[in-house]
């Protein structure tokens, strides 16, 4: 008798224990955000599947962003209720042969759009930031933050001779080559191969750009080879830029960082390593006229503040990562705010001087590194 009850209770806890593990399994399953058999588009590699059913998205959602989010997640055919949703960081589209946009969700719920655009001559800039207000992506309405009409990166005042006549070089200037242009996703070395009208779901974009620094516009004339590489972040940049000099050149003032602003968002400069602020006039005033540039600043300064009076709440914060490529602050601009025109102000980490130009040597290699950020208070 004693043997049978024994019996029967072994039966009851196997059984029971196979009822709570076919539960389990079962709600794992209703969970499982990676459905199975998931069907892959053309454009993406094995390893690429977002969605179960066929979509115009390619790209994924890396491992990292998978592992953070909830278990459930309902996606869109919506890029930008899927960006609203939190769902994924960046959406990076080729909207066109010029024009790369990088769209990604801001504290406040508005999308914020990056602007990576080409120029006639071929090189590749930061094209600004804009706030889309058509909901759409690519966004055909949006207004500006900072501008992509000016430059950002950088500008060299050159000349083949001490005596020479001087001119610009690089950024909106001309005198610059493209040699080469990579795009990378997920901050790995996956390259991205971008096809206009694609939307691709990525947490950063990594851009690798080679150009020739020239003067005259000439093949036969380059004195610099350039690499960029650019890391785009949902509301940040960062600029990794190595020169290398292949022959020697004249340099008066320069500018190693700059940042194009709409002064309705950016009138107010905080210098932050004196804690100095000042402020340029209003939008739709400037003391700038044809004989007198209204500079304001020209302190030494790794990083500034910069805010308006339209939305107090946004902020941009630009940097540099080292005194050495300002020349160690030994010029008298040093790091500025331009109060540009009625509408716009601009700023500058300068370097060298016009009243003597400076030899850059054949040989000499400049490691420089800058960075922007939209900060939003919420």
């Amino acid at each position: 008798m004693g043997k049978l009850l024994k019996f029967f209770l072994i039966i009851i806890i196997v059984s029971s224990i196979c009822i709570i593990t076919l539960k389990a399994f079962s709600i794992y399953q209703n969970n499982n955000i990676t459905p199975p058999n998931p069907t892959v588009s053309p454009y993406q590699s094995k390893s690429s599947v977002l969605f179960n059913s066929p979509s115009p998205y390619t790209g994924k959602i890396s491992p990292d962003i998978i592992l953070s989010t909830p278990a459930k997640l309902e996606y869109s055919n919506d890029p930008v209720k899927n960006l609203k949703k939190g769902l994924v960081p960046m959406v990076v589209t080729m909207e066109n042969d010029k024009t790369l946009g990088i769209y990604s969700k801001l504290p406040d719920d508005k999308m914020l759009l990056t602007k990576f655009t080409k120029k006639p001559w071929g090189t590749w800039n930061i094209g600004g930031w804009y706030i889309i207000t058509d909901d759409k992506i690519p966004s055909k309405k949006h207004y500006s933050l900072a501008d992509g009409s000016s430059d950002w990166e950088y500008v060299f005042r050159v000349s083949k001779n001490h005596s020479g006549g001087y001119e610009f070089s690089g950024g909106n200037h001309e005198n610059e080559i493209l040699k080469s242009l990579k795009f990378f996703k997920n901050g790995k070395e996956t390259e991205l191969f971008l096809q206009e009208g694609e939307k691709h779901y990525i947490s950063n974009l990594k851009i690798v750009e080679e150009t020739y620094l020239t003067t005259n516009n000439s093949p036969s004339e380059k004195y610099a080879q350039v690499v960029r590489t650019y890391s785009f972040s949902p509301s940040k940049i960062t600029l990794d830029t190595n020169f290398d000099f292949i022959s020697d050149i004249y340099m008066g003032t320069s500018y190693v960082c700059m940042m194009p602003t709409n002064k309705s968002f950016a009138r107010h400069i905080k210098f932050l390593d004196s804690k100095n602020t000042y402020s340029t006039p209003e939008p739709g005033n400037t003391l700038t006229t044809s004989e007198f540039e209204n500079y304001i600043g020209k302190e030494k300064t790794m990083s500034v503040k910069l805010w308006g009076d339209s939305n107090p709440s946004y902020s941009f914060l630009v940097g540099i990562g080292n005194k050495k490529m300002v020349d160690y602050f030994n010029n008298n601009l040093k790091v500025f705010l331009w109060d540009l025109n009625e509408k716009a102000n601009k700023l500058y980490f300068s370097k060298y001087d016009n009243q003597d130009f400076t030899l850059v040597e054949k040989g000499t290699e400049w490691n420089n590194s800058s960075y922007w950020k939209l900060m939003v208070e919420h």
